[in-house]
């Protein structure tokens, strides 16, 4: 039987760089708290701090 996907034809949409770099930096976020969560610590989200260059 073939699958749905192969039934319906679905339009590819490239998001771009900026959202895969974006999503693969939550996950990496999610898997350290979990991680951190396991080893009994809490992350805690710090402000980035933007150099200025004259």
């Amino acid at each position: 039987m073939p699958s749905y996907a192969w039934l319906v034809p679905a339009t590819y949409v490239d998001s771009g760089t900026n959202a895969y770099e974006r999503q693969h930096q939550e996950r990496v976020i999610k898997h350290l708290k979990k991680k951190a969560q396991a080893l009994g610590f809490d992350l805690i989200a710090q402000p980035i701090l933007q150099e200025c260059v004259s």
